[in-house]
């Protein structure tokens, strides 16, 4: 279960004048030059990126986002007027809304991870409807997952689960990880833990299917490998092939899509809500190499990068699969309507949509 915090002194780092300069004046220094640098590097690029408007749906549950280069203890999170990143075991959050003061309006410091671990990443997962946000370790045993609660900004819980994490989402105010050999519920408060019985196997993927209250799963079962779906309400779930033997998930609204490597190559799918089978293939396949990475998904579009590597970042129609906008970043993506940032080596970008809706 979730322990306590610590002593709140030791991880809400205040804002105010005090008698010497508190550890995080530098962090947020750094933030703002990079905002600043992000600002010039905005305008000179001729209008192509520039902030993003005020969004106009708020995430009710975001997955963990894949970077795809980039840092590997980096992550992003968008809702509402915020993006959250964490960065070196700090968590900052920024008001979008206000493009020209890129200082955060809380600064975190997270505490009990090991940024230096081999293969080690970081998530966040954004529960706006419960007030909390979770950042998680991804890849390495044993997996740290810090409870944040979104008014004060300070840890209110931590869970340290003994094996590795592939991904995590949350479902109804249910954080649910994609852990070794299960899939573990957690929920609201951290009590009473535990893997859930219906989903033994390695699953390297899930995400929250909101429209449908359930999740979506892709990993092996046994010997096959399948997408599968499960209700916690009542405990239904659905098994179909996959389209391919390695792959991820994206939901955009009630669009599921998987994408991985097939022995085609990349191979980017619709499926079918009911049977999880293909009913509609991206014509973007061609140019993602031997494998499509879904990375994020938004409100309506999903952020998918190339199998074969480098710094191509789409932004696909969730309905038609289509291409809708293209960009050369690497790092997290972080999107909802009307909102999408890139981690970039001076902070956050913000992207600017035009057909893409985020």
């Amino acid at each position: 279960m979730f322990e306590p915090p610590r002593d709140a002194g030791d991880d809400v780092l205040e804002v105010g004048p005090r008698r010497h300069w508190p550890r995080w004046v530098p962090a947020v220094a750094a933030f703002a030059v990079a905002g600043a640098v992000m600002a010039l590097l905005v305008g000179r690029d001729g209008g192509q990126h520039r902030a993003a408007p005020r969004p106009t749906d708020s995430a009710r549950g975001q997955p963990v986002t894949r970077s795809i280069g980039g840092a590997a203890n980096e992550a992003l999170a968008v809702s509402g007027h915020y993006l959250y990143r964490f960065f070196s075991g700090a968590l900052y959050r920024s008001d979008i809304t206000d493009p020209l003061d890129p200082v955060p309006a809380g600064v975190t410091s997270v505490g009990g991870f090991d940024l230096t671990l081999q293969g080690v990443e970081f998530g966040l997962v954004l529960d706006p409807a419960h007030r909390q946000l979770f950042v998680i370790s991804l890849n390495a045993a044993p997996a740290t997952i810090v409870r944040i609660d979104l008014d004060t900004m300070a840890e209110a819980g931590r869970l340290v689960w003994p094996t590795a994490v592939a991904a995590a989402a949350v479902l109804d105010g249910h954080l649910f990880l994609a852990a070794t050999n299960s899939v573990v519920d957690i929920p609201p408060g951290g009590t009473d833990s535990r893997p859930i019985p219906a989903l033994l196997g390695q699953y390297s993927d899930l995400s929250a299917d909101l429209a449908r209250h359930r999740l979506v799963l892709f990993g092996r079962e046994g010997k096959a490998m399948r997408v599968v779906t499960y209700r916690p309400a009542d405990g239904r779930s659905t098994r179909a092939a996959a389209p391919f033997a390695k792959g991820w998930l994206a939901v955009a609204g009630d669009a599921i899509w998987a994408g991985g490597y097939a022995n085609s190559g990349a191979v980017l799918a619709r499926l079918d809500p009911s049977t999880l089978k293909p009913v509609a293939f991206s014509a973007l396949t061609p140019q993602l190499g031997p494998g499509a990475i879904p990375v994020a998904s938004g409100g309506r579009d999903v952020w998918v990068r190339s199998g074969s590597g480098g710094d191509g970042l789409w932004c696909v129609d969730g309905r038609t699969g289509d291409s809708l906008q293209y960009w050369q970043y690497e790092g997290a993506v972080a999107s909802e309507v009307g909102a999408a940032y890139v981690a970039t080596s001076s902070g956050p970008l913000p992207l600017r949509l035009g057909s893409c809706a985020g």
